[in-house]
């Protein structure tokens, strides 16, 4: 039963998205388990996983530098890691060790309309047994961010995973929690895989 439902929540928060399975296209599975080889742990950026410290900066610099590099996989080990609002590029798997997780902060400037977003690149992962947490369950999560009742902002976190104009995009293994509207959004992209992907 609560298999089934997970399965229901999920097809709910990605509605109008192609499901396919994983390594189904020799291409995608190609860019996702090689990743140019190249490995770009967040730590050494300076990210503490104390569930304390904001590492958005951090996390950041490492997706940049492994974007710059022509892609590879941008680590994020064991532990509890706050942060803003990230941006992925072009050839960046962002990968979740065992126990990882990254919980959204929201009392930082660094917010936008989604967790994580990116917009017109291509070849982009969100992989391993790790979890996003977007903690929108917690009491008073939408005044950390200066949301006010009966107002129009542009900076109100509506998703995890902000998807747009991208083309070859993989999620696998990860688990999303306490979303506060969209799980995962994907809009006007092309070749888009979600596999084993849990919300709860």
């Amino acid at each position: 039963m609560k298999a089934e439902i997970q399965r229901r929540t999920f097809i709910k928060g990605c509605a109008a998205v192609s499901l396919m399975p994983m390594l189904s296209n020799p291409l995608l599975a190609a860019v996702w388990n090689e990743s140019n080889g190249t490995d770009f742990n967040i730590v050494s950026f300076g990210a503490v996983g104390d569930a304390a410290t904001d590492c958005t900066a951090a996390i950041q610099q490492a997706i940049q530098a492994c974007h710059q590099a022509g892609g590879g996989r941008v680590i994020i080990p064991e532990g509890k890691f706050l942060s803003g609002s990230l941006e992925l590029f072009s050839h960046v798997n962002l990968h979740f060790q065992d126990e990882a997780e990254l919980i959204f902060n929201a009392n930082t400037s660094s917010v936008s309309t989604a967790m994580i977003r990116a917009s017109q690149q291509q070849q982009i992962a969100i992989t391993g047994h790790g979890t996003l947490d977007a903690k929108a369950n917690q009491p008073g999560w939408w005044y950390g961010m200066g949301y006010q009742p009966d107002t129009q902002q542009t900076n109100v976190l509506a998703a995890v995973l902000d998807i747009t104009d991208c083309q070859n995009v993989a999620f696998e293994d990860v688990s999303i929690r306490n979303a506060p509207a969209w799980l995962i959004r994907p809009k006007q992209s092309q070749r888009v895989e979600i596999s084993n992907v849990i919300c709860v």
